[in-house]
């Protein structure tokens, strides 16, 4: 499982990342919070329906026209924050840095625009 957080509509949006496509935690499923912050917060009441999302965004039963690309576009990490969870249930998350110097960065083969 992978997650982003990205700028929209100037605030922090919580999305899966899959094929090269974001889809907005609270629009896929209305449990899940729309910041990294309040994900990472209450980390343990959220995994088993992002876990549970996540799947059903790699079986196809959330349909990728609730995505958008993240090729090309313009999208503006908040604070370049990236996180990705391992098999054994443990989150990792980290600020990749590039948030604060700007640039691009890229996250398997698609690449994010990242304001400075």
């Amino acid at each position: 499982m992978k997650l982003v957080s990205y700028l929209k509509d100037e605030h922090d949006q919580l999305a899966f990342f899959d094929n090269n496509l974001l889809y907005d935690a609270d629009l896929v499923h209305p449990e899940l919070p729309s910041s990294m912050a309040m994900f990472l917060n209450y980390w343990e009441e959220h995994y088993a329906i992002a876990y549970n999302v996540n799947e059903a965004i790699k079986d196809g039963r959330i349909s990728k026209d609730s995505a958008i690309s993240a090729n090309g576009g313009e999208l503006i990490l908040k604070s370049g924050t990236y996180a990705t969870t391992a098999k054994d249930l443990a989150v990792s998350a980290y600020n990749v840095g590039a948030g604060a110097r700007g640039g691009t960065l890229t996250i398997d083969g698609a690449t994010l625009n990242v304001g400075g």
